[in-house]
C-alpha cells in the first residue's frame, strides 16, 4: 500500500502488524522502521523520527554493535531531523551513521555513499557549501563506481545535486558543468525524464547569471515545453521556466 501511495491503508496494516509482533524479535524492529518510513513519506517527520528511534533501540538490543542495520537507522533519524529543521541533531546522527558505514563499506558501499550525500545536503541547507561539496562529491564518486558514470539515472541525480550546490555558492561554471553531465545521461534514456526539466532550468539560470541570454532562452524554452508535456501547466517547474524566460 505504501508503494501505491495508499498511506492510510498502509498505516492500518502496519500498526496491526506491530501489535501482533513479539517485542524481542527483529521483526518488531523492522516493522517500527517501516512505520517510520511510511510517516516520512507522509511528511509526518515527528512521528517518523519517533518510530525510527524506537526501531534503533530494538536493534541495539538484538544485533551486534557493528551491524549494518544500525547505520541505516541512524541515517534515517538524521534525515527526519533534517526535515524538522533540527540541523545539529541531524548532523549528529548522520555522522554516527557514516562512522559505522565507513567500517562496513567493503561489503556494501552504497549506504555509506548515501549517508555522505545526505550529510552534504544538510550542510547545503546550513549554508556551509564547502562542506556540502566535499561530502556530496565523495558520495557521488563512490556511487559512480557502483552504478557506472555513463548511463545510470541515480548517478545523474547526484550530478544535478552537485550542480545545485555550486549554483547556491555562486560558482556558475561548475554549476553548468555538472548540470550538463547530468543532462547528458538523462538524454541517453529511451524516455524523457521529469528531472531533466529541473536540470534545464538550472542550466538556464547559469547562463542568465553569466549574461548568455540566447543560450539561456534555448534551455528555458526546452524546459518549458518539457514541463508542459510531462508535468502540466499547473506544475511549479512550468511556472518557473516561464518566469525565467521573462528575465532572459
Amino acid at each position: 500500500y505504501t508503494g501505491a501511495g495508499q498511506y492510510k491503508e498502509a498505516e492500518k496494516y502496519m500498526l496491526n502488524a506491530l501489535s501482533c509482533a513479539p517485542k524481542e524479535d527483529m521483526i518488531y524492529g523492522q516493522i517500527l522502521n517501516n512505520i517510520g518510513l511510511l510517516y516520512y513519506r507522509m511528511g509526518l517527520y515527528d512521528k517518523s523520527m519517533d518510530y525510527y528511534k524506537q526501531a534503533y533501540e530494538v536493534k541495539k538490543r538484538l544485533l551486534s554493535e557493528k551491524h549494518p542495520e544500525h547505520g541505516t537507522t541512524l541515517s534515517n533519524i538524521g534525515l527526519a531531523s533534517h526535515c524538522l529543521g533540527n540541523y545539529a541533531e541531524a548532523e549528529k546522527y548522520l555522522l554516527q551513521a557514516i562512522e559505522l558505514q565507513k567500517e562496513l563499506q567493503e561489503n556494501n558501499p552504497r549506504p555509506y555513499a548515501s549517508s555522505l550525500m545526505n550529510l552534504g545536503f544538510l550542510y547545503t541547507d546550513m549554508g556551509d557549501y564547502d562542506k556540502a561539496l566535499y561530502y556530496v562529491h565523495t558520495g557521488a564518486e563512490i556511487l559512480g563506481k557502483i552504478l557506472g558514470e555513463d548511463g545510470h539515472l541515480d548517478y545523474a541525480t547526484h550530478l544535478f545535486s552537485l550542480g545545485r550546490i555550486y549554483m547556491s555558492k555562486g560558482d556558475y561554471a561548475n554549476a553548468a558543468l555538472y548540470g550538463e553531465k547530468a543532462l547528458a545521461i538523462q538524454q541517453k534514456q529511451p524516455q524523457k525524464h521529469p528531472e531533466s526539466v529541473q536540470v534545464l532550468i538550472l542550466l538556464g539560470k547559469t547562463h542568465l547569471m553569466t549574461q548568455e541570454y540566447k543560450r539561456a532562452q534555448e534551455l528555458l524554452s526546452e524546459a518549458q515545453v518539457m514541463a508542459k508535456q510531462l508535468q502540466g501547466e499547473q506544475h511549479e517547474n512550468y511556472a518557473e521556466a516561464l518566469s525565467l524566460l521573462g528575465l532572459s
